[in-house]
């Protein structure tokens, strides 16, 4: 398989939680898929750390968390990874950083970006705001005219976005599932190296049982879902 997928994830955990599975599955089909995450998640998703470390340092808990996620992703097969280290709660996505995005999806050219549904989520706004971001980007990154740092023009790739982490409360509605029984257990492996959110792990194994139900896929297991921000993909896995 040829496929180009990049990955956007608004802070250092979310791709493994939300699609850990599916890049495991394009991964084991050839595939290559790259990784650009936003920020460490310093302020917002290191509970434990903080209450563990209370006259901790924002660098060494960016350290904990940037060891956490290069080894998930190595686990996952992942090609290249960057951290923008931009700060959360909030992510501020302001014109530059768009263009920088559309410059990165330039740099990359895939031919589909999965990233954060940019419905709203109450619970984190960092997730809408840059799953916005990068629709815009993605558009900016298509623009014949845009001179962003002399990476030429790139189509508009297939872009998916994953759940947020409480659905329920949220505009989320699955149209795509993703059977990931037979890479379930390298995306838990990969969720076994973040030590800074270990009360994440059986709520997404939990959710990715659900997520096989709802799918009605035969014999699947556990499953991931994303909404559609195209029309209907050609692609193997991905496909409605």
């Amino acid at each position: 398989m040829d496929t180009k997928i990049l990955v956007i994830a608004a802070h250092i955990g979310d791709f493994v939680w939300r699609c850990g599975g599916t890049i495991a599955k394009y991964v084991k089909a050839g595939a290559e898929v790259d990784l650009i995450v936003i920020t460490y998640g310093v302020r917002g998703e290191c509970n434990s750390y903080w209450k563990s470390h209370p006259d901790g340092t924002f660098e060494e808990c960016g350290n904990i968390r940037d060891s956490e996620g290069r080894n998930a992703a190595d686990i996952l097969g992942i090609t290249h990874m960057e951290v923008l280290n931009f700060k959360d709660y909030p992510i501020d996505m302001t014109r530059e950083r768009k263009q920088l995005l559309a410059e990165k999806i330039r740099k990359y050219r895939p031919d589909v970006i999965l990233t954060h549904d940019s419905e709203i989520d109450p619970y984190n706004t960092d997730h809408s705001m840059l799953g916005s971001a990068v629709y815009e980007a993605a558009a900016i990154a298509s623009a014949a005219g845009a001179d962003l740092n002399g990476y030429k023009p790139h189509k508009r790739p297939k872009v998916y976005g994953f759940e947020p982490h409480v659905p329920e409360d949220s505009s989320f509605f699955p149209e795509i599932y993703i059977d990931i029984t037979d890479v379930q257990h390298v995306k838990e492996e990969a969720m076994r190296a973040y030590g800074s959110q270990k009360n994440m792990f059986p709520m997404y194994v939990n959710r990715a049982k659900m997520r096989a139900q709802q799918s009605g896929i035969a014999g699947c297991q556990y499953a991931e879902c994303f909404t559609l921000k195209h029309f209907l993909s050609e692609h193997q896995y991905l496909t409605r």
